[in-house]
């Protein structure tokens, strides 16, 4: 019989099929972070703005690169789960969100390589072709969020995420709909 409150922190059980086997590196360093204790063998200083190295503030910096390493490592994972389910050639990353041509020069521009034409366009992270409806592109745009930021304790998780969705809709959709 278990005594109360073991093993509840074990959110899935380790597994080859699900992809939760962990290395003993991992193991160790979740345990470490679970319980408050510095993780062994991280570097000294952020490698991105010099500050002192932390995990609250290496999951924080925009300039280091453990923040774009997890959106990255999300976007990736999102690929495979949607090439598992899809035909792969109906999935690609980095997708133009409704290029049009650059008139102005003041927006990001991408120079399409069949036409030499400048386009001005903002990117996704990931399009699936045909998940929502047949011949329909679903544009994915990943977004980390950690709850636990300092600037973030005043206020509740749901709230964090729900403001975030509303950031991601007044960006991208007026251009996703037209």
């Amino acid at each position: 019989m278990k005594e109360k409150g073991t093993g509840a922190w074990l959110a899935a059980t380790p597994s080859f099929v699900c992809g939760t086997i962990l290395s003993a590196l991992e193991f160790r360093d979740e345990l470490r972070d679970r319980y408050g204790l510095k993780i062994l063998n991280t570097p000294s200083h952020c490698d991105g703005c010099t500050s002192e190295f932390s995990t609250t503030h290496a999951l924080s910096c925009k300039i280091g690169g453990l923040i774009h390493s997890r959106h990255d490592e999300s976007r990736d994972t999102l690929g495979c789960l949607a090439c598992a389910g899809f035909q792969p050639s109906n999935v690609r990353d980095e997708p133009l969100i409704n290029p049009c041509r650059d008139i102005g020069g003041k927006n990001d521009t991408h120079v399409e390589p069949q036409t030499g034409i400048e386009l001005e366009a903002d990117r996704g992270d990931l399009l699936v072709r045909g998940f929502w409806d047949r011949s329909t592109d679903c544009i994915i745009d990943v977004r980390i969020c950690d709850v636990h930021q300092p600037s973030y304790l005043a206020r509740n998780p749901v709230n964090i995420l729900k403001s975030a969705e509303t950031s991601k809709k007044s960006k991208y959709l007026k251009n996703c709909l037209d």
